[in-house]
């Protein structure tokens, strides 16, 4: 962002009466440049836990993939390019990987994509999100290969989330705001991590913490607690009541 554009955000956010940032991050970040803590709060993009413990409590019909194959299985998901395109993400190497090990296969959830399709990735194609929901909880790892930069290093992303209240162990990039919500309970890697490395994970993946424990740190990063937040700040707007918006 240029120095213009910068000082024009900042002038904005003194005389708004609120101002809603994507993570906690952007909350200290302009409280430190004299923005007032107060009329600040952040919404992530974290899961409504209804749907989560709706795909939870009920058993939804599935591809046929998941019972005809019995080798450990990796999701990943693009909806709106090829998983080859590497815009927000990349598994060149972690695909690579996967095809040298005979009981391990990655399940992708979007367009049929060739170039992976020859590494032995299997396109399911698009499903409902139910249905998508539940095969991810079928699976034994989600993958978030984040290209990170200086924003996305300070994202939250939704399918992150979803994972983790489903109970799945998850690799991931190492973003900033992921590592300090669930530190050494995810396996974090980059997209340059070396094939081998990659290789080594995957054979001892049990060594690895469950996805139990990741679900139960989880659980307090649900949408629901978020409307809250938001109906708070709203009523300091309308009726002036006093408080801490973050609480």
């Amino acid at each position: 962002m240029c120095i213009a554009a910068k000082m024009l955000t900042r002038k904005v956010m003194t005389k708004a009466d609120l101002i809603i940032f994507v993570n906690d991050y952007w909350v200290k970040y302009y409280s430190k440049k004299g923005i007032e803590a107060d009329k600040m709060i952040s919404l992530e993009n974290f899961p409504l836990k209804r749907e989560i413990d709706k795909v939870l409590s009920n058993n939804f019909k599935l591809d046929p993939f998941f019972t005809d194959d019995s080798r450990k299985k990796i999701v990943t998901a693009s909806k709106f390019s090829k998983i080859s395109a590497s815009i927000l993400r990349n598994i060149d190497n972690i695909a690579q990987a996967v095809s040298e090990l005979d009981n391990w296969v990655i399940v992708n959830f979007g367009q049929s994509d060739e170039k992976f399709e020859k590494l032995g990735v299997v396109s399911l194609g698009y499903k409902p999100r139910y249905e998508f929901l539940a095969s991810c909880k079928k699976c034994d790892v989600v993958l978030n290969p984040l290209l990170i930069d200086e924003l996305m290093d300070y994202c939250s992303p939704n399918r992150f989330f979803e994972a983790a209240l489903l109970g799945v162990r998850i690799i991931s990039s190492k973003v900033k705001t992921l590592v300090d919500k669930f530190d050494d309970l995810i396996i974090w890697i980059n997209p340059e991590t070396p094939k081998e490395e990659i290789k080594s994970i995957l054979k001892n993946i049990d060594k690895y913490p469950s996805g139990e424990k990741i679900q139960k740190t989880a659980s307090k990063f649900i949408w629901e607690n978020e409307e809250k937040k938001l109906i708070v700040a709203y009523e300091k707007l309308l009726y002036g009541t006093k408080g801490n918006l973050q609480e």
